[in-house]
Formats: C-alpha cells, structure tokens, sequence
C-alpha cells in the first residue's frame, strides 16, 4: 500500500513539474563592432500547459526581454548606463494552423507550424544594440544583465487576475549576467 502511495505521489509532482513554463537564459555574450557594442544570446523557452491552452484559445502572449548595462562600482549602487526593452507577441492562427511571433520593435512577423519550431528561434537573440563605445569610459567595468518574462500586464483583464495567482502563468528567467567587451 505504501508502495503505491508513493507512485501516485511521484506520479502528481511530475506533472505539476511538466505542466510549469520555464525561461532560462543559458547564454549571452557582447562584441564590438563598428564603435557600437551588440549582444547576442541563447534562451530557453517552455510554455506552460495553461499558456499554451490560451494561446490556441486566441490569446496572444507577450514575453518580454530587458536589457541593462551597468556601471560597476565599488561604492554605493551599480549605475544604468543604458537600459532597453523588446516584446515578442506569440499567437496562434487556427484557420492557417500557424503559429506567428511578431516583434513591434522590428516590426517584423514570422510564421511557423508549431511550437517547436517558434520556440527555439524566439530564444535566439542576435545582434541586439546595446549602445555606442564613445558613451563608455575606458577605466570603468561594464556588465550587461538582461532577463525575461511573461508580461502578464498583457493579458485579457478577465484571465489577468487568475494569472497573478496561478503558478502556471509565472514564467520569467533568473536575472543572467555578462561583461560588456
């Protein structure tokens, strides 16, 4: 019995755990390239089960990505040098089947057939300006933090209240940290 008991047990927190989202920054790195500083970085997208029911209920889903480079200091706080924001709005079109994200910033759209195939290219960031090496000093240290998150601000007021409350819908990555070089 107690056998049991503990299969069924196993069996109900492997399924919360599979039914969470989770957003992971697993990588990122800066370069300079024509006396302005890009960023580039691999993130780790998994929907929940309860967003990616909604997504195909006709909510659209916004994850967003924060950027901030920061001046180190070894007195008081660390100093914003240079801070941005970019939006992904992921939707789900069921007349075509299609998946599409849409970045506002770029003003730009693409399409894909299913989850698998949006997710990994929504965790590829690329070439993502920073700001210009002429607005840093040579004698200070720089770091570039940057995490991201479910906007759930973005949400439909009526489903808004349940995701504040739900887990499931608390999907967003550890703050990640990289040198500026």
């Amino acid at each position: 019995m107690r056998y049991f008991l503990l299969l069924f047990m196993i069996a109900i927190s492997t399924q919360t755990i599979a039914s969470e989202g989770l957003f992971e920054i697993k990588s990122a790195q800066t370069y300079l390239e024509d006396e302005r500083y890009f960023l580039n970085a691999n993130i780790n997208y998994e929907l929940s089960e309860e967003s990616i029911k909604a997504l195909h209920s006709g909510i659209a889903l916004t994850i967003v990505l924060q950027i901030e480079v920061i001046k180190e200091r070894w007195y008081l706080w660390n100093e914003k040098i240079a801070t941005a924001t970019y939006h992904s709005i992921l939707r789900f079109h069921p007349l075509s089947n299609y998946y599409v994200i849409t970045y506002p910033e770029k003003d730009k759209s693409y399409a894909f057939a299913n989850l698998t195939e949006l997710l990994p290219i929504l965790g590829m960031v690329r070439d993502v300006p920073l700001l210009e090496k002429s607005q840093l000093s040579n004698e200070d240290l720089y770091q570039v933090r940057l995490n991201t998150y479910l906007d759930i601000e973005a949400l439909p007021p009526s489903l808004r209240t349940i995701a504040y409350f739900s887990k499931e819908w608390k999907m967003f990555s550890d703050i990640f940290s990289c040198p500026l070089s």
